[in-house]
């Protein structure tokens, strides 16, 4: 059970160290612009922070507290789905296009999430469980996404339609 986490940690470690070192990326990919790259890692970190919101912060499978951390777990597969696609897409304003639509895809989605989380720490208190196990789960999701945002801060520039 703890492997996983341990082996997103490390992805995300690694994603930073390759995105961080112009020198690195072009020893591995021979070019200094990782075209393909950062749209695959991003679909990667989403797909992952999916799969920490539906089977890790999911403590108890028969309560419905947990619920909405289960459904944005899952809504994370489609964006990360837009973000593989569009590293398949060929070169030229087709490639543009699919990194606008895979970007407002994330951003409304990873923003309603947000929303959606923020809501929920405010509501869980009010509901009187014996234990904080739905507040710490919902506030351990908040930075997952918070963090993932962050991501796609750090890989993704604006790029101009021309």
């Amino acid at each position: 059970m703890i492997v996983f986490p341990l082996v997103i940690v490390a992805a995300v470690a690694l994603t930073f160290a390759f995105f961080a070192s112009g020198r690195l990326r072009r020893h591995v990919l021979g070019f200094e612009d990782p075209g393909r790259i950062r749209p695959l890692a991003m679909a990667i970190l989403a797909w992952s922070a999916g799969m920490v919101l539906f089977n890790q912060l999911t403590f108890d499978d028969n309560d419905n507290a947990y619920l909405l951390l289960a459904l944005l777990g899952l809504v994370m597969v489609p964006v990360g789905l837009a973000f593989f696609v569009e590293s398949a897409l060929p070169t030229g304003p087709w490639r543009r296009w699919g990194v606008l639509v895979a970007l407002g895809i994330f951003w409304a989605v990873g923003i309603l999430c947000a929303a959606s989380l923020m809501w929920a720490l405010v509501v869980i208190p009010s509901q009187q469980y014996p234990d904080n196990d739905v507040f710490v789960a919902h506030l351990l999701g908040l930075f997952v996404i918070v963090g993932l945002l962050g991501m796609a801060l750090l890989l993704f520039r604006p790029i101009p339609l021309r």
